[in-house]
């Protein structure tokens, strides 16, 4: 995927989300990259089964709605910063699906 040569993907600068919340959060996987402006979160449902997770994302920036890309499918969504910092970002995968989400760009 031509995502994977972007900086924030090259660079070692990532973290993992530990604090998932949610039905399937101990089947899922999250880690955030980022370098400079450029900001990915990658979710992986390591399962078989269907589910949700609750995903925070606390370096979101901005105030109001705000667009989050989703590379995978090249769909772009508005979202409402305040509620993805208090409530978070919920994500739901099919089985062994992965999403990417860019934001704050």
């Amino acid at each position: 995927m031509k995502i994977f040569q972007e900086p924030a993907f090259t660079g070692s600068s990532y973290y993992f989300v530990y604090n998932m919340s949610g039905d399937k959060k101990n089947d899922f996987i999250s880690y955030i990259r980022e370098d400079g402006n450029s900001h990915y979160l990658i979710v992986v449902n390591y399962s078989d089964g269907n589910g949700c997770a609750n995903v925070p994302i606390y370096n979101i920036e901005e105030n109001g709605d705000h667009p989050v890309h989703e590379v995978i499918n090249d769909v772009e969504y508005i979202q409402n910063v305040d509620s993805i910092r208090n409530e978070d970002l919920i994500v739901c995968l099919s089985p062994w699906q992965s999403k990417i989400f860019k934001y704050n760009y």
